[in-house]
């Protein structure tokens, strides 16, 4: 098993990806929004089972894959 640390910049990344949430109580969308900029960051596409993370990742332009 690896583990790789967290990429530099990734924050800045996580807050743009935060913003349409920032009115919100912190809720299941942190985690999500982490998830997607850390997609982002390291320009790789999202493979998730959730259709809310799916359509976020389409909604903010990012390439995202649901397995069938």
């Amino acid at each position: 098993m690896e583990f790789y640390p967290e990429p530099r910049g990734i924050d800045v990344v996580f807050r743009e990806t935060m913003v349409p949430f920032a009115s919100q109580p912190a809720s299941k969308w942190v985690g999500d929004c982490y998830l997607l900029a850390y997609a982002k960051h390291i320009h790789a596409a999202l493979v998730t089972f959730d259709t809310a993370l799916h359509a976020l990742a389409h909604k903010q332009g990012h390439r995202a894959i649901m397995p069938s």
